[in-house]
């Protein structure tokens, strides 16, 4: 049986706009699109910790994996995104 099919979005956020971006992408961006695709399965978020160099011109990478029900939903959730 095949698995279901995977969407990955990547990000970067500068520091200073970081805690309002992850407090905006949790709380209202990832659950009113939860809503508006419900072939959206999950929504897992991760962000890159291997800390290198300056942190002052450190710009994390966030990455959100989206799990979807089917291929024939991708191009909605494209859109949406």
């Amino acid at each position: 049986m095949p698995g279901r099919p995977i969407m990955i979005v990547s990000l970067t956020v500068d520091p200073e706009r970081e805690a309002e971006f992850n407090d905006f992408y949790h709380h209202r961006y990832i659950p009113k699109l939860l809503d508006a695709v419900p072939e959206l399965i999950s929504a897992r978020r991760h962000e890159e910790f291997n800390v290198e160099g300056s942190l002052r011109w450190f710009t994390k990478r966030f990455l959100t994996i989206y799990e979807v029900a089917s291929e024939a939903v991708m191009d909605h959730a494209i859109k949406e995104l």
